[in-house]
């Protein structure tokens, strides 16, 4: 836990400690009810520590509570993974100084634990929606991408905050079962490349969402302003490669060969 200073590595040692993750001889992971915890250079992740079998990564998630969403992994496996930046939680614990039971620290893990069920933590309540637009411009939920127009999403209720755009509206009709596979790959690269953000694919079409149902109050202002940053970066480099594969009257012969299966795409951080 190199990265965290001395009194910041204790606190979330033991809140680990204290909500039964058990840390795995020879490294620096956490284990807990088959979620594994993780410390990189710039992100804390919440693995599921085996395989899903019979899960579709674009299926199953998307409106669920949590920025929790599926990967690929490089031996072809599927994991749910759940990511927060590191400075959001560095905020949060250099804030924490009452030195009550229920610590930022414990607070950033029972949010992960709660929504991998499905729920969220007891007395979870959202910021005041004016509150909310206060941490965006007017036109931060419009993106145009050429000829394309996106228009965003804030969901935000009772026992509700995240944030949506759309990528595809409807869908895709005359499509060849080989472009359909060069569609869907491209939504799964995206979903595997850039952190947080999760692709979902529904009747209606093809949605990009972080879902932050929640989330610690303390770091609530980050994690949205993060978010929608995130996903307007993601939604910019998706969107006009997802209309021109779903657009029939695009011609391309190349697209009408079944896609190779490549390597997963590694992990990166938007911009």
């Amino acid at each position: 836990m190199a990265s965290f200073a001395p009194q910041g590595s204790d606190r979330l040692q033991a809140a680990l400690e204290k909500l039964g993750f058990v840390r795995q001889r020879g490294s620096d992971a956490f284990r807990h009810n088959g979620v594994m915890f993780h410390q990189q250079q710039d992100w804390v992740t919440l693995k599921s520590s085996e395989p899903l079998l019979d899960v579709d990564p674009l299926h199953g998630l998307l409106g669920t509570p949590g920025p929790w969403k599926h990967v690929i992994e490089c031996d072809g496996s599927t994991r749910k993974l759940f990511e927060l930046p590191r400075a959001a939680l560095d905020g949060v614990i250099g804030a924490d100084v009452d030195g009550e039971a229920e610590s930022a620290c414990e607070e950033c893990l029972w949010w992960a634990l709660a929504t991998d069920q499905g729920g969220i933590p007891a007395g979870w309540q959202p910021p005041e929606r004016a509150e909310i637009d206060a941490w965006m411009s007017p036109a931060s939920l419009t993106i145009q991408c050429g000829p394309i127009v996106r228009q965003g999403q804030l969901l935000h209720g009772p026992d509700k905050l995240g944030l949506r755009f759309p990528i595809l509206a409807g869908s895709p009709a005359g499509l060849s079962e080989a472009r359909r596979l060069w569609l869907r790959d491209v939504l799964l690269e995206a979903q595997n490349r850039w952190r947080m953000v999760r692709i979902g694919l529904t009747e209606t079409g093809a949605n990009a969402e972080i879902d932050l149902t929640g989330v610690p109050q303390e770091m609530a202002e980050s994690m949205f302003k993060t978010s929608l940053d995130a996903l307007r970066w993601v939604v910019e480099w998706l969107v006009l490669s997802a209309a021109f594969l779903a657009d029939p009257r695009v011609v391309c012969q190349a697209w009408e060969v079944r896609p190779l299966r490549a390597a997963p795409a590694e992990r990166r951080d938007t911009p």
